[in-house]
Parts: structure tokens; sequence; C-alpha cells
């Protein structure tokens, strides 16, 4: 969380005269104590961070300071080009633009090995300004409700202290504190209905980061699962599971063995191959998703 900090501090002090400590803390959520040793950390690393006391001071650059090249490498350049290019997947920011655009501005272009082509690369346009409502409230500290649907079809309304909004794997999720549960939870935005940025502001809670990762830990039972297919959607294969487990089986077919969790979404997965890869083994897994293919018929005549 530090390193990330730092960057888009620099960052932000590389485009802007002077910023404040307060505003920086209201940004991450910190106190200003935690900003200003921020502030020598970069100082430490070579960056001449200026510390301006006063009514009117704040964080500073020397005027026409550029970046000390030696500082990053150029491949370190092209890691965070490439890392924050795959959020541009996801969201069309104009703030995300900006900083890859002047992270590119510092790659030499006789050294440039990775190119990234922006134009396309966007999510659902509904996806993408709920994402952009929501960062926005999480920096302006305003409260924020919604109607919400939970795994188990249940619909309740909530209205949370946003702090942080993130991407894992394909679904964006928020998390903050649950007035209604006085805790912090995360929610899928998927699930969101009716959504409400008020007016109303609120203070910062101190917080762990350990809620959040502890929500991913919670796994269903994994069960093994063979799963051949053929070589046309191998790519779509490797993009899902990866690629390790893949065996050859001749000029056009390979399988793979995977340990799935017996739900919806890993058959919804399969079931996006079409007809181009097929269950396997003789097991649960395979008898569960039988069972769920037998249920999805009741809805269409065959």
């Amino acid at each position: 969380m530090k390193i990330s900090r730092l960057i888009e501090i620099l960052l932000t002090l590389l485009s802007r005269e002077k910023v404040s400590a307060s505003e920086f803390a209201r940004r991450f959520g910190v106190s200003k104590k935690t900003i200003y040793r921020d502030a020598e950390s970069l100082q430490f690393a070579g960056i001449p961070v200026e510390l301006h006391l006063g009514r009117y001071g704040g964080l500073a650059l020397p005027l026409n300071y550029k970046l000390d090249k030696r500082l990053l490498t150029t491949q370190d350049l092209q890691h965070i080009l490439l890392a924050l290019s795959n959020l541009t997947q996801q969201i069309s920011d104009e703030e995300i633009l900006k900083t890859l655009d002047k992270i590119s501005g510092m790659v030499n272009d006789d050294f440039r090995q990775i190119f990234i082509d922006l134009k396309g690369m966007r999510g659902a346009d509904e996806m993408q300004q709920k994402v952009r409502e929501l960062a926005s409230a999480i920096r302006d500290y305003r409260l924020v409700k919604f109607d919400y649907i939970d795994a188990k079809g249940n619909e309740m309304r909530r209205e949370i202290e946003p702090t942080t909004i993130f991407l894992k794997v394909e679904s964006w999720y928020i998390r903050g504190f649950d007035r209604l549960r006085q805790d912090f939870r995360t929610f899928k935005l998927s699930r969101m209905l009716n959504l409400c940025i008020t007016g109303l502001h609120f203070s910062p809670r101190e917080s762990s980061i350990e809620p959040l990762v502890e929500h991913f830990r919670a796994v269903n039972d994994l069960y093994e699962v063979t799963i051949s297919f053929d070589k046309i959607v191998r790519e779509r294969i490797v993009e899902l599971w990866g690629e390790g487990n893949i065996v050859r089986l001749d000029e056009k077919y390979f399988a793979i063995n995977l340990k799935l969790p017996l739900e919806e979404r890993a058959f919804q997965h399969i079931l996006s191959l079409g007809s181009r890869a097929k269950v396997e083994s003789d097991t649960e897994f395979q008898r569960g998703f039988e069972a769920y293919l037998k249920n999805l018929q009741k809805f269409y005549r065959l």
C-alpha cells in the first residue's frame, strides 16, 4: 500500500505546483504525519520533495524538476505501465490515462520493449460509470446507498462509508464501513442496484486490510475434474485456468486436470467453451455439472 501511495504522491507532484499534506491525508485515509513520513521516504530515495509550512504550505517539487530516471529503470517504468494498462480493460478513466501518458513519456522510445494500444480496451459503459462514481465518493468521503442482492438472492438496502475500490479477477468490488452491520464489509458492484452517491460526508475510520483479504480466502471445497478440449479453445482455457496442467492428447485435442468448486460460476466457465470441451472424469463434480444441465433444460423445449 505504501509503495502505491508513494507513486501516486510523486505523480501528483509532477503534475501540480503544490499539494497540501491535508489533501493527501484525506485522499489516502491516513494522518498528516504519515504523509510527512512519505515525503521523507521520497527524499531518502533522492527525490527533492520540498515541505512548505504555514497556511498556504504543502508538498512540492522544485520548479522544472524532472524525474531522475536512475531512480526507476526503463524496465521498472514498463512494468508500471503494463500493470496500470490492465485496469483500462475494465474502466476508461481520464486520470488513469493521464498517468499512463506520464509514465510512457518517461520511457525512451529507443529502449521501449512493451507497446500498449489503449484503443478499445473498455468494459461495459454502465460498470465504468459506476466505478467512476464510487471512486469519486471515496475521494470526497461521501456516504453511499444502494440495494444489494447477495449470493443467496437476499435483497437489502445498504448504507456504507466507502474506503477502497478494487478489481479482483473479472469483477469490481468496493469495501467500506457498513452502517447496518457496524463493521467493514466488501460488496460486488454487479450485485448493486439503485446506487446513490449522497451529499452526506463522513470522517474516515481506522481499518485493517485483513477483512478484505479474508473475504477471498473463504473458498468452497474443490473437486478434481478432467476436461478434454479442442485446440481451438486452448487460448480460452489458458485465460481461465493457466497452462501448467495442460497435456496434449493428439494433433487436435488437449486435456487439463483441475480442482474446481462445485458452484454455478465454475459450470458457466465450462459452458462458455461450448461444444469444444467435455468434462471427462467420473467424479462428484461431473455429477454436479450434469445435474446443473438437467435443471437448465427445464427452461427450454428441446
